[in-house]
């Protein structure tokens, strides 16, 4: 893993970014992103929006890493907040997290097509963490942490809304790089812990790892 400290951390992530999707486009002839919601990541969206290039756009696919149970244009959903930054306007292919049916049902899933498409992976994934070192939304305690397959129904989230699918842990380490954003010392404590309850440090992914953080959220790092 590596540690970047940025004020801007858009401007850092954003390249990172950038050369990861051209990397796996000229191996793999498309790139799956999946992205975070969250307030954090909204910069470097919009900073991807405006720097890909338009042969790169076109090959990459976008998901998310969770998901919130609300209409897609809703004040809490993160296609929503993807949606407002531009990027989706430009992407190859947009598939959204959705409910299928109730939240216990087997119909829970992506849109029809997805797991041919995406073959249940995801190349890249852009990640938030929360001030608890709650990760897309798998929870400290929560049984979802430890589900398998491709994603997992989260119907009592500490954190509202509460009813929520996301993408599963194995899912989530099987890519070629992980981006992590933070910013504000609300979140220094959750990434200074090495606490096995927590899935931020349970994170273990098999490619590129990167924390781009803020000096706030970075404060605490150096008293590991």
């Amino acid at each position: 893993m590596r540690v970047h400290r940025a004020a801007a951390i858009a401007e850092v992530a954003g390249p990172l970014l950038i050369a990861a999707i051209a990397e796996v486009i000229a191996r793999r002839g498309r790139c799956r992103l999946g992205l975070s919601g969250g307030s954090t990541p909204a910069g470097t969206m919009r900073w991807l929006a405006e720097h890909l290039a338009d042969v790169d756009m076109a090959r990459l696919w976008i998901t998310w890493v969770d998901e919130r149970n609300v209409p897609l244009h809703h004040p809490d959903s993160s296609h929503r907040l993807a949606a407002e930054t531009g990027l989706l306007d430009r992407a190859g292919m947009v598939l959204p997290m959705c409910f299928g049916g109730e939240l216990e049902s087997e119909k829970i899933g992506f849109e029809a097509g997805f797991e041919v498409d995406f073959d249940g992976a995801i190349d890249i994934a852009l990640l938030g963490v929360g001030p608890d070192g709650h990760i897309a939304s798998l929870f400290p305690g929560h049984a979802g942490l430890s589900a398998s397959g491709l994603c997992v129904a989260v119907p009592d989230s500490p954190k509202p809304p509460d009813e929520r699918l996301s993408l599963t842990l194995a899912v989530l380490e099987a890519v070629d790089v992980a981006v992590l954003l933070a910013r504000g010392a609300g979140k220094a404590t959750a990434l200074s812990r090495r606490d096995p309850a927590m899935p931020i440090s349970r994170y273990r992914p098999r490619g590129d790892y990167h924390w781009v953080l803020d000096d706030a959220a970075a404060a605490a790092l150096e008293k590991r």
